[in-house]
């Protein structure tokens, strides 16, 4: 089994193209990675998910490096955690809650 996952912008144009369409892209850019693979392809199944994976910019990690720092300097009355301040996911939510959690109990040594 090979799993493929297209970029976002790829994602978007290929959208609302039929399955056969979709695998004829993907197996048409694999194959440079894969020379073989169309002769081993089987079958194959396309899944969407319009809106399966968070993006982040360019520059967002260090735009929240700077506030982590800027917060472990002056100590703000307002903290922001959650996802958006951390990985876009779930896990980034609790990493960030408990980054903020430590800054406000004053154990603040991890890297930030």
């Amino acid at each position: 089994m090979l799993n493929i996952m297209v970029s976002n912008d790829s994602a978007r144009r290929m959208m609302t193209l039929a399955d056969e369409a979709v695998a004829k892209c993907v197996v048409g850019e694999a194959i440079r990675y894969f020379p073989e693979l169309e002769s081993h392809l089987d079958t194959f199944r396309v899944y969407r998910w319009p809106e399966a994976i968070p993006m982040s910019m360019v520059g967002r990690a260090s735009a929240l490096k700077s506030y982590r720092a800027e917060c472990q300097r002056t100590h703000p009355r307002l903290l922001l955690a959650g996802d958006y301040m951390s990985m876009p996911f779930s896990e980034g939510a609790a990493e960030s809650g408990a980054w903020a959690a430590r800054l406000v109990a004053g154990g603040l040594e991890a890297p930030s």
